[in-house]
């Protein structure tokens, strides 16, 4: 038996089991399986993982999130539906990762990322909203980690107005002339 039909019938398997209605991504050995397919770029893969932004379990969304936007590179009509998701779902978990995939996929302005930044009603979301406006933005690793060190010892909050702060103390000024012309 060759590699490429090994694969297949790995993924056949694997997708057999994960269409389980009672079957869990994480606690499982499937986030793994399903992970070292996505390192390899499975196509195939790609396709469940889109499918499953739509599944009614939050764990499948929130790791096809993540699955997705760390190991292809999203075509827009994808990075359409995380931007939803990231908006709309009602797991914060689903939204943290597409916050985090859309700061890597995404382009500085971001809408949905200053949206959820000022509106979602979870802190932990809006954190991972300010992160990736940051990484979107431009803004050194290492200024990115220690703003993020003063929001977890509560230094300051995640907001709009700290991200145009580290902007303009990054010399930024062109991204934030764009923060500017937000309409939210």
């Amino acid at each position: 038996m060759n590699n490429t039909r090994e694969l297949k019938d790995k993924f056949e398997k694997l997708k057999a089991r994960s269409l389980k209605k009672d079957a869990s991504i994480y606690g499982t050995d499937l986030w793994g399986k399903w992970h070292n397919l996505a390192v390899r770029q499975y196509e195939p893969a790609k396709e469940f993982f889109i499918e499953r932004l739509h599944d009614v379990r939050p764990d499948w969304r929130r790791a096809s999130v993540s699955l997705l936007g760390f190991h292809y590179e999203l075509e827009d009509h994808i990075l359409e539906i995380i931007r939803n998701l990231l908006i709309n779902d009602a797991d914060p978990g689903v939204r943290i990762s597409a916050a985090s995939v859309l700061g890597s996929q995404g382009r500085f302005l971001e809408n949905s990322l200053v949206n959820a930044l000022v509106h979602d009603p979870d802190p932990f979301v809006r954190r991972s909203a300010f992160s990736a406006l940051l990484d979107l933005a431009g803004v050194p690793y290492k200024v990115k980690l220690e703003e993020e060190d003063n929001i977890r010892s509560k230094k300051i909050t995640p907001s709009l107005d700290q991200v145009k702060r580290i902007l303009h103390e990054q010399n930024l000024l062109t991204k934030i002339s764009l923060l500017e012309e937000w309409k939210g």
